[in-house]
């Protein structure tokens, strides 16, 4: 994302690492931080991510080594893909996943102008926890940053409602 990463970036070198880590993944050494959203039949749609924040709700650079709090993204790049639940499915993994790995609490950050995030992130069961006034401008537009924290008890709720029943 830097510029100086761009210039020095070396495809071939890239994918050595990427492959060590898929290794890595595959025998359980690591905690992922990131998943690849595809359809059953192989369209690739985005990605969900993490990354660290700490109690300030800032971000945590992956050098600065352990601690934080561990802060769940998704990305559908495709807006024919939009509206589908594809962004609830697999952020409903996501989830899991940390859960599984007794990661909590979880958070998620986006802007206020992000509805369908926002509409997401409520539905699943997180609570805004922070606000920041007119910390994103997005084509000109000034919107607040939102933090928000799951709360555990709602997403169990969402997830017996609907994920048990086949809805997603």
């Amino acid at each position: 994302e830097a510029e100086k990463d761009l210039k020095n970036f070396v495809p071939a070198d890239f994918r050595e690492k990427q492959l060590d880590k898929l290794k890595q993944y595959r025998s359980k050494e690591i905690l992922r931080s990131s998943f690849e959203i595809c359809t059953r039949t192989g369209v690739h749609l985005g990605g969900c991510n993490s990354y660290r924040i700490n109690d300030y709700y800032q971000w945590i650079p992956r050098t600065a080594g352990g601690g934080g709090y561990r802060t769940l993204g998704l990305d559908i790049s495709e807006s024919a893909y939009w509206g589908k639940g594809y962004g609830t499915m697999a952020l409903v993994a996501f989830i899991n996943y940390f859960l599984a790995h007794e990661i909590q609490p979880l958070y998620l950050q986006t802007w206020s102008g992000n509805l369908r995030m926002v509409h997401v992130a409520e539905k699943l069961g997180f609570e805004t926890c922070q606000r920041v006034p007119s910390e994103r401008t997005v084509r000109g537009q000034q919107y607040d940053g939102l933090t928000f924290r799951l709360d555990l008890a709602k997403y169990e709720t969402f997830r017996q409602l609907y994920m048990d029943r086949g809805d997603y």
